[in-house]
């Protein structure tokens, strides 16, 4: 895992990001200040990704997401602004 091998923490200056995409649960509930019981109850709604170690990451991002859902942005009407609708063109008279 990332950070310093004796204490497992997430080192900022070692690898030039504030925090990971993805971590094992227990980091994600200490990188967005939550316990972690309610870090479980909020991945329970998220898919996990498999590590190539063998345990299980989730994305912080969808974590907030299931916590916090009216810190995130969602459009209304997108669908219906992305294309116009256009008229027919009339036929010209030879």
């Amino acid at each position: 895992m990332p950070g310093n091998p004796e204490t497992n923490d997430w080192v900022a200056a070692e690898h030039g990001r504030s925090r990971p995409v993805a971590a094992p649960l227990p980091e994600c509930a200490r990188h967005l200040g939550i316990t972690e019981d309610q870090a479980a109850k909020a991945a329970a709604q998220v898919a996990p990704y498999p590590h190539a170690d063998g345990y299980d990451c989730y994305s912080l991002r969808l974590i907030e997401k299931v916590l916090w859902p009216e810190r995130f942005h969602t459009s209304k009407g997108h669908g219906e602004r992305r294309k116009r609708k256009r008229e027919p063109l009339e036929a010209e008279a030879c």
